[in-house]
């Protein structure tokens, strides 16, 4: 009998998941936001910066409740420079959103490849809001 080979099917790591979303997250924001959350100018190079860390928790990356666009300075040199002010800062501005992390931050997010592919739809549909971990009634300022 002749050796045959079985079609595998190719799983992605999370490593290119990450590479692939990041991008769509960022064209996501940018069509929906047009200045910086923290000073307001308008900006057409918003960056995508996480109130929690992404690294750390995993299961809130691409949720929308955790992502706000802030041109370059205020990104590097208002939000990581100073942690402590961004965290009070964060805590004034959006209650509703502090809220929801503080409560979505301990929920474990299983990431397979069906979460990647979910992730993606949402992306690509500009529906991001299906990426929420909870269902809290939030402020205007999403």
């Amino acid at each position: 009998m002749p050796y045959m080979k079985t079609k595998k099917t190719k799983k992605h790591g999370h490593t290119y998941w990450h590479r692939k979303l990041d991008k769509l997250l960022g064209e996501w924001m940018r069509d929906k936001y047009t200045e910086c959350a923290m000073c307001h100018k308008p900006s057409q190079f918003l960056q995508v910066s996480h109130i929690l860390p992404k690294g750390r928790y995993q299961g809130l990356r691409y949720d929308p409740i955790n992502i706000l666009p802030m041109d370059g300075g205020c990104h590097e040199y208002r939000w990581h420079s100073n942690p402590i002010e961004s965290h009070e800062w964060f805590k004034q501005h959006y209650p509703e959103r502090y809220t929801y992390l503080q409560e979505a931050k301990n929920i474990f997010i299983k990431r397979d490849e069906q979460y990647y592919l979910k992730v993606k739809r949402a992306l690509e549909e500009k529906k991001p809001r299906d990426l929420m971990i909870l269902n809290l009634p939030l402020d205007n300022k999403e």
